[in-house]
């Protein structure tokens, strides 16, 4: 009983100890190791470009296809898939969001609506909201710690400057390996889970090569095979034809 009672005030103490390290730890601390652990702010900040390729895997595997990414700084971004023979488009030009989705009967360039806009301008920031938030008006708080897949991953809050909430989960290396945006879907709050993983250096920056979704209609998963940055870009893809 001794023995027992010895064993848990020392895991007590041992825990306290751990909640006393998180705590003691600010905002920007936790964020320098996290820059540190993608390759460094500033080597983010001078990304100019990105473009990469893979697989989309939907439905749980039901559906597959290949899919493009193209980003370019300041805010500009393309992605573009094919599932079933059917091209997918998702885009922003810096003013303008929209989209080509024919498996919603949208088969010619449509302006987006307000959420899916601001979701298409959200995977347009290059950096992502944790590099330059303060200047971008969001907020980052530390929100504990929680156990991801048998482990204790750092917890942030980022608060958009929209109101809209993401958590960042982010592992003993300080890479991020889990995202949970919650988001007004038609009218619900709605969380949208990330998995982030097999990360690989590219140009000395860090990116996951896997980035697993899980959605209301089901999981979508990203599996990468080329990643390239700082590479010449057509402008043109960005823009919406028509306008």
């Amino acid at each position: 009983m001794v023995s027992n009672l010895r064993r848990l005030a020392f895991a007590a103490v041992i825990g306290s100890m751990s909640a006393v390290s998180l705590s003691a730890q600010s905002v920007d601390e936790v964020l320098a190791m996290h820059y540190e652990a993608i390759g460094g702010a500033e080597a983010w900040t001078n990304l100019r470009t990105m473009k990469a390729a893979g697989t989309l895997n939907v439905m749980g595997g039901m559906m597959e296809g290949p899919f493009t990414i193209v980003q370019e700084r300041p805010d500009k971004a393309r992605i573009e898939m094919t599932i079933q023979g059917m091209q997918i488009v998702q885009a922003y030009d810096g003013q303008t969001a929209w989209q080509i989705m024919p498996m919603m009967g949208v088969t010619t360039p449509q302006v987006a609506d307000a959420a899916t806009a601001q979701q298409i301008i959200e995977q347009a920031d290059l950096d992502g909201p944790l590099i330059g938030w303060r200047e971008a008006g969001h907020l980052v708080e530390l929100a504990g710690t929680e156990t991801i897949d048998g482990a204790a991953a750092t917890k942030l809050k980022v608060t958009f400057k929209t109101g809209e909430v993401t958590y960042y989960y982010l592992d003993a290396d300080y890479l991020p390996i889990r995202m949970v945006a919650v988001r007004d879907i038609q009218g619900a709050q709605t969380e949208l889970t990330t998995v982030l993983d097999d990360y690989r250096a590219v140009g000395g920056l860090m990116f996951p090569y896997s980035i697993q979704i899980d959605t209301p209609v089901g999981q979508q998963a990203l599996y990468f095979k080329t990643i390239e940055v700082n590479v010449d870009v057509d402008e043109t893809v960005f823009s919406m034809p028509g306008r």
